[in-house]
C-alpha cells in the first residue's frame, strides 16, 4: 500500500525517537490494514499505529479548507486581475491588494470585486502613491487595494494573515490536539491491542512548549498508549506514554 508523505514521514521520525530514546530497542515495522496505518513491534509489544495531521483549517461558509488553499484562491484572484487590467492597458503603476481575513464564496462575488479593482486602478494611473480604496468588508475587516509605486506595472496580493496571538494559538492547538484524538479513537475502537497515534504537525504557530499543558486535559488520552507529535526538523514530544522505558523523556 502507497503511504502518504505525512505517514511515512511520522513513522521515520517516531522510529528514529524509539531508538535515541532507547539504545537497545530494535523497532519492527509492518503496513496495517488502514486503520491502522501500521504495526509496530517494540519493547516485547505489538502495537497498532495510527497517523494524523495537525493541521489549522479555516470555515468558509460550509466548506474548510487549509490557509494554504485559502491564500492560493486569492493570489489566483489577484492574478486573473493584472491580467485582465494589462490586457486593457490600464495598470499604469504597482498596486497592492490587502485581504486580511479569508473571503467566503470567493469565486461568487469575484465578479464584482474585480470590476471594482479595475475600476481603481483604471482612475489611478495619473494619481501619485499612497491611494487606496476599500473594495470589500469581511467580519469588519477593511479589504484594500493601493497604489504602491508610480512606476511598474504590477498587482500583488497580501493576506489573509496568518498572525495569532501565543494564547489563541495554544488554544486553537489544543483544540486541535483533541479534535484529532477524539476522531482516532473513534476510527481504532475496534481494535484491541495497544494503540500508538502519530500527530504529524504542520500547523504553523505550535511551539514546543505550548505541549506541556495539552496532555492530560484532554479527554480521550487514555484511549492510547502513546501519543507522538512529529515535528519536522525538530525534536519530536511525547504527549503521553505507558513506556516504562520512556518515563524519563515523558516526565522531563
Amino acid at each position: 500500500m502507497a503511504r502518504s508523505e505525512s505517514e511515512e514521514a511520522s513513522k521515520a521520525g517516531f522510529d528514529a525517537f524509539i531508538r535515541f530514546h532507547v539504545a537497545a530497542s530494535t523497532p519492527t515495522w509492518c503496513e496495517g490494514e488502514d486503520p491502522p496505518d501500521y504495526y509496530l513491534e517494540f519493547d516485547r509489544q505489538r502495537f497498532a499505529v495510527d497517523v494524523s495531521i495537525l493541521l489549522k483549517q479555516v470555515m468558509l461558509g460550509r466548506a474548510r479548507l487549509r490557509p494554504r488553499d485559502v491564500r492560493d484562491a486569492f493570489a489566483d484572484f489577484v492574478r486573473e486581475v493584472e491580467l485582465s487590467a494589462k490586457q486593457v492597458r490600464v495598470l499604469d503603476g504597482n498596486y497592492t491588494v490587502y485581504m486580511p481575513r479569508a473571503i467566503p464564496n470567493l469565486r461568487r462575488v469575484a465578479p464584482l470585486l474585480k470590476a471594482r479593482m479595475l475600476k481603481f486602478v483604471a482612475t489611478t494611473g495619473a494619481s501619485p502613491a499612497g491611494v487606496q480604496e476599500e473594495f470589500y468588508r469581511v467580519a469588519g475587516r477593511r479589504c484594500v487595494i493601493e497604489k504602491v509605486a508610480e512606476h511598474g506595472s504590477g498587482l500583488f496580493g497580501g493576506g489573509p494573515s496568518d498572525s495569532l496571538w501565543a494564547t489563541d494559538a495554544e488554544r486553537e492547538l489544543g483544540e486541535l490536539v483533541a479534535e484529532r484524538i477524539a476522531a482516532k479513537a473513534a476510527d481504532l475502537q475496534r481494535i484491541v491491542i495497544p494503540k500508538v497515534l502519530l500527530l504529524d504537525e504542520q500547523y504553523p504557530f505550535a511551539e514546543a512548549k505550548m505541549y506541556r499543558s495539552l496532555a492530560r486535559p484532554i479527554s480521550g488520552t487514555d484511549d492510547f498508549h502513546t501519543i507522538y507529535v512529529h515535528r519536522r526538523g525538530l525534536d519530536g514530544i511525547l504527549l503521553t506514554s505507558r513506556l516504562s522505558s520512556l518515563d524519563a523523556v515523558w516526565n522531563r
